[in-house]
Protein backbone atom coordinates (compact mmCIF):
# COMPACT_ATOMS: atom_id res chain seq x y z
CA UNK A 1 0.00 0.00 0.00
CA UNK A 2 1.07 3.34 -0.29
CA UNK A 3 0.00 7.18 0.63
CA UNK A 4 -0.54 10.02 -1.61
CA UNK A 5 -0.51 13.37 0.13
CA UNK A 6 -2.93 15.67 -1.90
CA UNK A 7 -1.45 18.68 -0.16
CA UNK A 8 1.23 19.60 -2.09
CA UNK A 9 -0.13 21.08 -5.73
CA UNK A 10 0.71 20.31 -8.21
CA UNK A 11 0.66 16.41 -8.24
CA UNK A 12 3.86 14.66 -9.87
CA UNK A 13 4.38 11.38 -10.43
CA UNK A 14 7.93 9.48 -11.66
CA UNK A 15 7.82 7.80 -14.92
CA UNK A 16 7.32 3.73 -13.75
CA UNK A 17 8.64 1.04 -16.32
CA UNK A 18 6.08 -0.81 -14.48
CA UNK A 19 2.51 -0.55 -16.23
CA UNK A 20 0.68 -0.61 -12.44
CA UNK A 21 2.68 2.44 -11.26
CA UNK A 22 1.62 3.97 -14.20
CA UNK A 23 -2.32 3.46 -13.76
CA UNK A 24 -1.61 4.31 -10.52
CA UNK A 25 -0.82 7.65 -11.38
CA UNK A 26 -3.15 8.01 -13.59
CA UNK A 27 -5.84 6.61 -10.54
CA UNK A 28 -4.60 9.50 -8.19
CA UNK A 29 -5.03 12.37 -10.52
CA UNK A 30 -8.33 11.86 -11.47
CA UNK A 31 -9.44 11.55 -8.18
CA UNK A 32 -8.13 14.93 -7.57
CA UNK A 33 -10.14 16.01 -10.35
CA UNK A 34 -13.34 14.59 -9.60
CA UNK A 35 -15.94 16.03 -7.58
CA UNK A 36 -15.32 15.95 -3.92
CA UNK A 37 -18.42 14.01 -3.02
CA UNK A 38 -16.98 11.28 -5.81
CA UNK A 39 -13.12 11.46 -4.54
CA UNK A 40 -14.25 11.42 -0.99
CA UNK A 41 -16.35 8.10 -1.55
CA UNK A 42 -13.55 6.18 -3.87
CA UNK A 43 -11.12 7.46 -1.82
CA UNK A 44 -12.11 6.14 1.50
CA UNK A 45 -13.24 2.83 -0.33
CA UNK A 46 -9.65 2.33 -0.92
CA UNK A 47 -8.57 3.18 2.45
CA UNK A 48 -10.86 1.17 3.52
CA UNK A 49 -9.37 -2.13 1.93
CA UNK A 50 -6.10 -1.43 2.40
CA UNK A 51 -6.33 -2.84 6.14
CA UNK A 52 -7.61 -4.92 8.77
CA UNK A 53 -11.84 -5.04 8.12
CA UNK A 54 -13.02 -3.94 11.79
CA UNK A 55 -14.43 -1.04 12.82
CA UNK A 56 -11.78 0.62 14.73
CA UNK A 57 -9.05 0.30 11.55
CA UNK A 58 -11.68 1.80 9.08
CA UNK A 59 -12.52 4.42 11.05
CA UNK A 60 -8.44 5.32 11.62
CA UNK A 61 -7.87 5.04 7.82
CA UNK A 62 -10.48 7.07 7.23
CA UNK A 63 -9.04 9.76 9.45
CA UNK A 64 -5.78 9.28 8.14
CA UNK A 65 -7.42 10.12 4.15
CA UNK A 66 -9.53 12.65 5.73
CA UNK A 67 -6.90 14.77 7.75
CA UNK A 68 -9.67 14.47 10.54
CA UNK A 69 -12.24 12.89 12.04
CA UNK A 70 -15.81 14.27 11.18
CA UNK A 71 -18.25 13.08 13.32
CA UNK A 72 -19.98 11.17 10.78
CA UNK A 73 -17.15 8.69 10.14
CA UNK A 74 -17.76 6.05 12.98
CA UNK A 75 -21.25 5.62 11.35
CA UNK A 76 -20.19 5.18 7.89
CA UNK A 77 -17.76 2.39 9.32
CA UNK A 78 -20.76 1.00 11.39
CA UNK A 79 -22.89 1.08 7.97
CA UNK A 80 -20.21 -0.76 6.03
CA UNK A 81 -19.71 -3.17 8.22
CA UNK A 82 -23.52 -4.20 8.20
CA UNK A 83 -23.31 -4.34 4.66
CA UNK A 84 -19.92 -6.11 4.33
CA UNK A 85 -19.35 -8.78 6.58
CA UNK A 86 -15.81 -9.34 5.14
CA UNK A 87 -13.86 -6.98 3.16
CA UNK A 88 -14.56 -7.39 -0.87
CA UNK A 89 -11.27 -6.97 -1.89
CA UNK A 90 -12.30 -7.79 -5.72
CA UNK A 91 -15.31 -5.25 -5.27
CA UNK A 92 -13.84 -1.64 -4.95
CA UNK A 93 -16.56 0.10 -7.27
CA UNK A 94 -19.17 -1.66 -5.28
CA UNK A 95 -17.64 -0.66 -1.69
CA UNK A 96 -17.33 2.70 -3.25
CA UNK A 97 -21.40 2.65 -4.28
CA UNK A 98 -22.49 1.50 -0.67
CA UNK A 99 -20.07 4.79 0.88
CA UNK A 100 -22.22 6.81 -1.49
CA UNK A 101 -25.35 5.13 -0.64
CA UNK A 102 -24.58 5.07 3.17
CA UNK A 103 -27.11 7.19 5.37
CA UNK A 104 -23.85 9.05 7.39
CA UNK A 105 -21.88 9.74 3.83
CA UNK A 106 -24.91 11.61 2.79
CA UNK A 107 -25.60 13.35 5.79
CA UNK A 108 -22.20 14.26 5.57
CA UNK A 109 -22.27 16.04 2.80
CA UNK A 110 -25.55 17.33 2.38
CA UNK A 111 -25.44 20.89 1.44
CA UNK A 112 -25.02 23.84 3.99
CA UNK A 113 -22.37 21.19 6.16
CA UNK A 114 -18.70 22.04 6.26
CA UNK A 115 -17.65 18.90 3.95
CA UNK A 116 -14.66 17.22 4.45
CA UNK A 117 -11.51 17.37 1.88
CA UNK A 118 -9.01 15.12 0.42
CA UNK A 119 -6.16 15.06 2.15
CA UNK A 120 -4.30 11.81 1.47
CA UNK A 121 -4.64 8.91 -0.48
CA UNK A 122 -4.14 5.23 0.71
CA UNK A 123 -3.29 2.98 -2.30
CA UNK A 124 -4.61 -0.97 -2.19
CA UNK A 125 -4.33 -3.34 -5.07
CA UNK A 126 -7.52 -5.61 -5.26
CA UNK A 127 -6.99 -9.51 -5.12
CA UNK A 128 -9.17 -12.47 -6.54
CA UNK A 129 -12.47 -13.78 -4.80
CA UNK A 130 -12.76 -17.14 -4.35
CA UNK A 131 -10.96 -18.76 -7.16
CA UNK A 132 -13.08 -22.11 -7.71
CA UNK A 133 -11.59 -23.56 -10.52
CA UNK A 134 -7.67 -23.02 -12.08
CA UNK A 135 -7.80 -19.63 -13.88
CA UNK A 136 -5.17 -17.92 -14.01
CA UNK A 137 -5.05 -15.12 -11.24
CA UNK A 138 -5.85 -11.52 -13.12
CA UNK A 139 -6.08 -9.16 -10.10
CA UNK A 140 -6.23 -5.67 -12.17
CA UNK A 141 -6.47 -4.60 -15.76
CA UNK A 142 -2.25 -4.78 -16.17
CA UNK A 143 -2.32 -8.03 -15.05
CA UNK A 144 -4.88 -8.82 -17.48
CA UNK A 145 -2.61 -6.96 -20.31
CA UNK A 146 0.79 -8.80 -19.24
CA UNK A 147 -0.80 -11.89 -19.28
CA UNK A 148 -2.19 -11.25 -22.90
CA UNK A 149 0.92 -9.96 -23.81
CA UNK A 150 -0.53 -6.26 -25.17
CA UNK A 151 0.12 -2.90 -24.03
CA UNK A 152 -2.45 -1.10 -21.79
CA UNK A 153 -3.42 0.91 -24.20
CA UNK A 154 -3.90 -2.26 -27.08
CA UNK A 155 -5.98 -4.03 -24.01
CA UNK A 156 -8.19 -0.80 -23.67
CA UNK A 157 -8.65 -0.49 -27.62
CA UNK A 158 -9.73 -3.84 -27.94
CA UNK A 159 -11.93 -4.01 -24.74
CA UNK A 160 -13.79 -0.68 -26.02
CA UNK A 161 -15.90 -1.19 -22.85
CA UNK A 162 -17.28 2.49 -23.70
CA UNK A 163 -18.06 0.57 -27.15
CA UNK A 164 -16.66 3.61 -29.28
CA UNK A 165 -14.90 1.75 -31.62
CA UNK A 166 -17.68 0.25 -33.82
CA UNK A 167 -18.89 4.23 -34.42
CA UNK A 168 -15.55 4.72 -36.19
CA UNK A 169 -16.01 5.41 -40.03
CA UNK A 170 -12.57 3.29 -41.22
CA UNK A 171 -13.18 0.00 -41.63
CA UNK A 172 -9.67 -0.98 -41.24
CA UNK A 173 -9.83 0.27 -37.32
CA UNK A 174 -13.02 -2.02 -36.39
CA UNK A 175 -12.48 -4.93 -34.69
CA UNK A 176 -15.20 -7.21 -36.35
CA UNK A 177 -16.46 -8.10 -39.53
CA UNK A 178 -20.23 -8.07 -40.69
CA UNK A 179 -22.25 -10.14 -42.71
CA UNK A 180 -25.88 -10.85 -42.73
CA UNK A 181 -27.20 -14.19 -43.20
CA UNK A 182 -30.39 -15.51 -44.37
CA UNK A 183 -32.32 -17.66 -41.70
CA UNK A 184 -33.85 -21.46 -42.96
CA UNK A 185 -37.53 -20.07 -41.80
CA UNK A 186 -37.27 -16.49 -42.66
CA UNK A 187 -35.21 -13.53 -41.41
CA UNK A 188 -31.49 -12.87 -41.04
CA UNK A 189 -28.74 -13.31 -38.63
CA UNK A 190 -25.51 -11.30 -38.50
CA UNK A 191 -22.24 -12.81 -38.29
CA UNK A 192 -19.59 -11.01 -36.28
CA UNK A 193 -16.68 -12.34 -36.92
CA UNK A 194 -13.29 -10.73 -34.80
CA UNK A 195 -10.02 -9.89 -37.04
CA UNK A 196 -7.19 -12.26 -36.48
CA UNK A 197 -5.64 -10.09 -33.42
CA UNK A 198 -8.62 -9.92 -31.36
CA UNK A 199 -9.26 -13.42 -32.21
CA UNK A 200 -6.19 -14.49 -30.69
CA UNK A 201 -6.89 -12.95 -27.26
CA UNK A 202 -10.14 -14.61 -27.12
CA UNK A 203 -8.86 -17.95 -27.66
CA UNK A 204 -6.75 -17.44 -24.84
CA UNK A 205 -9.52 -16.55 -22.77
CA UNK A 206 -11.43 -19.96 -23.98
CA UNK A 207 -8.31 -22.09 -23.35
CA UNK A 208 -6.80 -20.74 -19.88
CA UNK A 209 -10.34 -19.42 -18.40
CA UNK A 210 -13.74 -20.81 -19.87
CA UNK A 211 -12.18 -24.54 -20.45
CA UNK A 212 -11.51 -24.33 -16.71
CA UNK A 213 -15.08 -23.98 -15.77
CA UNK A 214 -17.97 -26.87 -15.76
CA UNK A 215 -21.16 -26.46 -17.75
CA UNK A 216 -24.37 -28.17 -16.80
CA UNK A 217 -24.51 -31.91 -17.67
CA UNK A 218 -27.76 -30.87 -20.15
CA UNK A 219 -25.28 -28.85 -22.34
CA UNK A 220 -24.00 -31.03 -25.17
CA UNK A 221 -22.87 -28.28 -27.44
CA UNK A 222 -19.57 -26.87 -27.77
CA UNK A 223 -18.45 -29.28 -25.11
CA UNK A 224 -15.76 -31.30 -24.91
CA UNK A 225 -16.50 -34.42 -25.11
CA UNK A 226 -20.24 -34.05 -26.23
CA UNK A 227 -21.65 -33.56 -29.48
CA UNK A 228 -24.89 -33.48 -31.53
CA UNK A 229 -24.75 -37.48 -31.48
CA UNK A 230 -24.38 -37.40 -27.48
CA UNK A 231 -27.35 -35.03 -27.20
CA UNK A 232 -29.57 -37.09 -29.53
CA UNK A 233 -28.97 -40.70 -27.81
CA UNK A 234 -29.97 -39.34 -24.72
CA UNK A 235 -33.87 -38.80 -26.33
CA UNK A 236 -33.37 -42.37 -28.91
CA UNK A 237 -36.58 -44.84 -28.30
CA UNK A 238 -38.62 -42.20 -26.14
CA UNK A 239 -42.15 -42.22 -26.40
CA UNK A 240 -42.70 -38.72 -26.74
CA UNK A 241 -39.67 -36.35 -28.01
CA UNK A 242 -40.36 -31.98 -27.28
CA UNK A 243 -38.30 -30.05 -29.54
CA UNK A 244 -37.93 -26.10 -28.78
CA UNK A 245 -35.80 -23.14 -29.87
CA UNK A 246 -34.61 -20.07 -28.28
CA UNK A 247 -34.32 -17.00 -30.73
CA UNK A 248 -31.43 -15.29 -31.20
CA UNK A 249 -29.27 -17.43 -28.62
CA UNK A 250 -25.84 -15.33 -28.20
CA UNK A 251 -27.53 -11.59 -29.01
CA UNK A 252 -30.04 -12.54 -26.18
CA UNK A 253 -26.86 -12.61 -23.47
CA UNK A 254 -25.63 -9.38 -22.60
CA UNK A 255 -22.53 -8.17 -20.88
CA UNK A 256 -24.04 -7.38 -17.52
CA UNK A 257 -24.33 -11.56 -17.85
CA UNK A 258 -20.99 -11.79 -18.99
CA UNK A 259 -19.65 -9.66 -16.73
CA UNK A 260 -21.51 -11.69 -13.62
CA UNK A 261 -19.74 -14.74 -15.18
CA UNK A 262 -16.53 -13.62 -14.74
CA UNK A 263 -16.70 -12.06 -11.04
CA UNK A 264 -18.44 -15.37 -10.09
CA UNK A 265 -15.22 -16.70 -11.58
CA UNK A 266 -13.01 -14.65 -9.01
CA UNK A 267 -12.19 -11.66 -10.79
CA UNK A 268 -11.99 -8.28 -9.26
CA UNK A 269 -14.25 -5.92 -10.96
CA UNK A 270 -11.71 -3.89 -12.93
CA UNK A 271 -10.29 -7.50 -14.76
CA UNK A 272 -13.63 -8.65 -15.10
CA UNK A 273 -14.96 -5.48 -16.90
CA UNK A 274 -11.97 -5.70 -19.16
CA UNK A 275 -12.70 -9.26 -19.87
CA UNK A 276 -16.37 -8.62 -20.48
CA UNK A 277 -15.24 -5.93 -23.23
CA UNK A 278 -13.05 -7.91 -25.14
CA UNK A 279 -15.57 -10.98 -25.62
CA UNK A 280 -18.71 -8.80 -26.19
CA UNK A 281 -19.39 -5.93 -28.37
CA UNK A 282 -22.53 -3.26 -29.26
CA UNK A 283 -23.35 -2.97 -33.02
CA UNK A 284 -23.46 0.64 -34.87
CA UNK A 285 -26.25 2.29 -36.75
CA UNK A 286 -23.98 2.41 -39.31
CA UNK A 287 -23.96 -1.69 -39.53
CA UNK A 288 -27.55 -1.87 -38.28
CA UNK A 289 -28.52 0.33 -41.25
CA UNK A 290 -27.51 -2.23 -43.91
CA UNK A 291 -29.94 -5.20 -42.46
CA UNK A 292 -31.68 -6.66 -45.45
CA UNK A 293 -35.36 -5.02 -45.56
CA UNK A 294 -38.34 -7.68 -44.91
CA UNK A 295 -39.88 -9.72 -47.67
CA UNK A 296 -43.06 -8.54 -48.82
CA UNK A 297 -45.19 -11.04 -47.20
CA UNK A 298 -42.95 -10.38 -43.92
CA UNK A 299 -43.82 -6.50 -43.73
CA UNK A 300 -47.42 -7.40 -42.93
CA UNK A 301 -46.54 -10.26 -40.94
CA UNK A 302 -46.68 -8.93 -36.92
CA UNK A 303 -44.68 -11.89 -35.55
CA UNK A 304 -42.00 -10.97 -38.31
CA UNK A 305 -41.72 -7.20 -37.49
CA UNK A 306 -41.70 -7.60 -33.93
CA UNK A 307 -38.48 -10.38 -34.56
CA UNK A 308 -36.84 -7.81 -36.35
CA UNK A 309 -37.46 -5.39 -33.62
CA UNK A 310 -36.20 -7.55 -31.09
CA UNK A 311 -33.15 -8.49 -33.24
CA UNK A 312 -32.42 -4.85 -33.87
CA UNK A 313 -32.45 -4.01 -29.72
CA UNK A 314 -30.59 -7.05 -29.14
CA UNK A 315 -27.38 -6.15 -31.34
CA UNK A 316 -27.64 -2.09 -30.22
CA UNK A 317 -26.82 -3.48 -26.78
CA UNK A 318 -23.62 -5.10 -25.76
CA UNK A 319 -24.12 -8.49 -26.66
CA UNK A 320 -21.91 -12.08 -27.23
CA UNK A 321 -20.81 -12.36 -30.77
CA UNK A 322 -21.85 -14.81 -33.35
CA UNK A 323 -18.78 -15.65 -34.48
CA UNK A 324 -16.25 -14.91 -31.80
CA UNK A 325 -14.57 -18.04 -30.33
CA UNK A 326 -15.47 -17.38 -26.38
CA UNK A 327 -19.11 -16.93 -27.79
CA UNK A 328 -20.21 -20.55 -26.80
CA UNK A 329 -18.29 -21.23 -24.40
CA UNK A 330 -19.41 -18.09 -22.28
CA UNK A 331 -23.47 -18.81 -23.47
CA UNK A 332 -23.32 -22.28 -22.02
CA UNK A 333 -21.93 -20.95 -18.39
CA UNK A 334 -24.08 -17.93 -18.87
CA UNK A 335 -27.36 -20.41 -19.06
CA UNK A 336 -26.20 -22.29 -16.14
CA UNK A 337 -29.04 -21.25 -14.11
CA UNK A 338 -31.45 -21.51 -16.89
CA UNK A 339 -30.35 -25.47 -17.37
CA UNK A 340 -30.78 -26.23 -13.81
CA UNK A 341 -33.66 -24.78 -13.76
CA UNK A 342 -35.46 -26.40 -16.98
CA UNK A 343 -33.65 -29.91 -15.90
CA UNK A 344 -35.69 -29.32 -12.38
CA UNK A 345 -38.87 -28.72 -14.12
CA UNK A 346 -38.72 -31.96 -16.47
CA UNK A 347 -37.68 -33.97 -13.36
CA UNK A 348 -41.38 -33.11 -12.25
CA UNK A 349 -42.66 -34.23 -14.85
CA UNK A 350 -40.91 -37.68 -15.96
CA UNK A 351 -38.57 -36.08 -18.69
CA UNK A 352 -35.05 -36.42 -19.81
CA UNK A 353 -33.77 -32.55 -20.86
CA UNK A 354 -30.46 -31.53 -23.29
CA UNK A 355 -29.68 -28.00 -24.98
CA UNK A 356 -27.30 -27.91 -27.96
CA UNK A 357 -26.88 -24.59 -28.00
CA UNK A 358 -30.56 -22.82 -28.81
CA UNK A 359 -31.47 -26.17 -29.61
CA UNK A 360 -33.86 -27.49 -26.46
CA UNK A 361 -34.96 -31.38 -26.30
CA UNK A 362 -36.96 -32.82 -23.82
CA UNK A 363 -38.35 -36.78 -23.85
CA UNK A 364 -40.30 -38.95 -21.45
CA UNK A 365 -42.80 -41.50 -21.48
CA UNK A 366 -46.64 -41.55 -22.36
CA UNK A 367 -47.26 -39.72 -18.80
CA UNK A 368 -45.06 -36.87 -20.23
CA UNK A 369 -46.62 -36.49 -23.79
CA UNK A 370 -50.24 -35.73 -22.02
CA UNK A 371 -48.38 -33.02 -20.10
CA UNK A 372 -46.23 -31.58 -23.38
CA UNK A 373 -48.42 -29.10 -23.64
CA UNK A 374 -48.66 -26.98 -20.69
CA UNK A 375 -44.83 -27.87 -19.90
CA UNK A 376 -44.12 -25.94 -23.13
CA UNK A 377 -45.82 -22.99 -21.24
CA UNK A 378 -43.37 -23.52 -18.24
CA UNK A 379 -40.47 -23.52 -20.25
CA UNK A 380 -41.44 -20.48 -22.55
CA UNK A 381 -42.27 -18.63 -19.02
CA UNK A 382 -38.75 -19.69 -17.12
CA UNK A 383 -36.67 -18.87 -20.96
CA UNK A 384 -38.49 -15.30 -20.19
CA UNK A 385 -36.88 -14.78 -16.72
CA UNK A 386 -33.72 -15.79 -17.81
CA UNK A 387 -33.85 -13.33 -20.73
CA UNK A 388 -34.06 -15.66 -23.66
CA UNK A 389 -37.50 -15.85 -25.42
CA UNK A 390 -38.45 -19.20 -27.08
CA UNK A 391 -39.38 -19.10 -31.30
CA UNK A 392 -43.17 -20.99 -30.88
CA UNK A 393 -42.74 -21.62 -34.77
CA UNK A 394 -39.99 -24.42 -34.16
CA UNK A 395 -41.81 -26.11 -31.10
CA UNK A 396 -42.58 -29.50 -32.64
CA UNK A 397 -44.05 -32.44 -30.66
CA UNK A 398 -43.19 -35.46 -31.95
CA UNK A 399 -44.43 -39.13 -30.69
CA UNK A 400 -43.27 -43.07 -31.90
CA UNK A 401 -45.77 -43.16 -34.25
CA UNK A 402 -43.77 -40.52 -36.47
CA UNK A 403 -40.38 -39.60 -37.22
CA UNK A 404 -38.60 -37.66 -34.04
CA UNK A 405 -36.33 -35.50 -35.46
CA UNK A 406 -33.32 -34.06 -33.14
CA UNK A 407 -30.16 -31.88 -34.87
CA UNK A 408 -30.29 -33.55 -38.13
CA UNK A 409 -30.68 -37.30 -36.65
CA UNK A 410 -33.61 -39.73 -36.45
CA UNK A 411 -34.07 -40.49 -33.01
CA UNK A 412 -36.68 -43.10 -33.09
CA UNK A 413 -34.80 -45.92 -32.72
CA UNK A 414 -30.94 -44.78 -32.37
CA UNK A 415 -29.80 -41.76 -33.87
CA UNK A 416 -29.12 -42.18 -37.24
CA UNK A 417 -29.00 -39.63 -40.42
CA UNK A 418 -32.34 -39.58 -42.60
CA UNK A 419 -32.24 -41.40 -45.44
CA UNK A 420 -33.01 -39.21 -47.49
CA UNK A 421 -30.17 -37.06 -46.90
CA UNK A 422 -27.91 -40.49 -46.80
CA UNK A 423 -29.30 -41.13 -50.56
CA UNK A 424 -28.68 -37.48 -51.90
CA UNK A 425 -24.95 -38.05 -50.53
CA UNK A 426 -24.39 -41.15 -52.02
CA UNK A 427 -26.03 -39.63 -55.25
CA UNK A 428 -23.54 -37.05 -55.70
CA UNK A 429 -20.95 -39.24 -54.56
CA UNK A 430 -21.72 -41.39 -57.46
CA UNK A 431 -21.77 -38.37 -60.18
CA UNK A 432 -18.92 -37.03 -58.82
CA UNK A 433 -16.70 -40.13 -58.74
CA UNK A 434 -18.02 -40.72 -62.73
CA UNK A 435 -17.76 -37.03 -64.04
CA UNK A 436 -15.89 -35.96 -61.66
CA UNK A 437 -16.04 -33.11 -58.82
CA UNK A 438 -16.16 -30.02 -60.27
CA UNK A 439 -19.70 -31.49 -62.23
CA UNK A 440 -21.47 -31.83 -59.07
CA UNK A 441 -20.04 -28.61 -57.51
CA UNK A 442 -22.62 -25.91 -58.59
CA UNK A 443 -22.48 -23.82 -55.84
CA UNK A 444 -18.71 -22.90 -56.72
CA UNK A 445 -17.61 -24.31 -53.19
CA UNK A 446 -13.71 -23.82 -52.80
CA UNK A 447 -13.88 -26.49 -50.08
CA UNK A 448 -16.24 -28.70 -51.98
CA UNK A 449 -14.14 -32.24 -51.52
CA UNK A 450 -13.49 -31.06 -47.51
CA UNK A 451 -17.41 -30.73 -47.20
CA UNK A 452 -18.40 -34.17 -48.82
CA UNK A 453 -15.82 -35.66 -46.51
CA UNK A 454 -17.30 -33.73 -43.42
CA UNK A 455 -20.90 -35.44 -44.74
CA UNK A 456 -19.59 -38.66 -45.06
CA UNK A 457 -17.98 -38.28 -41.53
CA UNK A 458 -21.71 -37.00 -39.79
CA UNK A 459 -22.91 -40.45 -41.61
CA UNK A 460 -20.38 -43.03 -40.24
CA UNK A 461 -20.25 -41.25 -36.51
CA UNK A 462 -23.57 -41.74 -36.44
CA UNK A 463 -24.20 -45.00 -38.30
CA UNK A 464 -20.81 -46.71 -39.37
CA UNK A 465 -22.35 -49.76 -41.69
CA UNK A 466 -24.30 -46.72 -44.02
CA UNK A 467 -20.76 -45.24 -44.31
CA UNK A 468 -18.83 -48.00 -45.73
CA UNK A 469 -20.38 -47.44 -49.65
CA UNK A 470 -20.47 -43.48 -49.19
CA UNK A 471 -16.48 -44.42 -47.86
CA UNK A 472 -15.84 -46.03 -50.87
CA UNK A 473 -17.26 -43.24 -53.54
CA UNK A 474 -15.36 -40.94 -51.55
CA UNK A 475 -12.05 -42.65 -51.97
CA UNK A 476 -12.74 -42.63 -56.00
CA UNK A 477 -13.24 -39.24 -56.06
CA UNK A 478 -10.39 -38.22 -53.90
CA UNK A 479 -8.29 -40.53 -56.77
CA UNK A 480 -9.31 -38.54 -59.09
Amino acid sequence: MRWHHTARPPLRFRRSGHARHDSLGRAVARLCVMSSRDALARALALAFLAGPWTRAHLVERGERVLGERPRWLSGLAREILGQFSKAPNDADRTLREAIEGAGSFRRGMAPGKARSRLHALLVSEPSMGIRRWPVPELCTTPDVASWLAVAQSELDWFADVRGLNGETAQPALLHYTFEWLPKRLGGHRLLEAPKTRLKALQRRILQDILRQVPTHDAAHGFVSGRSALTCARVHEGRSVVLRMDLEDYFPSIGAARVYRLFRSVGYPEAAAQVLTGLCTLKVSARVLGTMPCLSFVEQYDPHALATRARIRHRLRHRHLAQGAPTSPALANLASYRFDARVAGAAKTVGATYTRYADDLAFSGDTDFGREAQRFQVLVAAIALEEGFVVNHHKTRVMRQSQRQHLLGLVTNQQPNVPRRTRELLEAILTNAARHGLASQNRGANPHFLESLRGQVAWVAQANPDHARKLSDLLRACEGQ
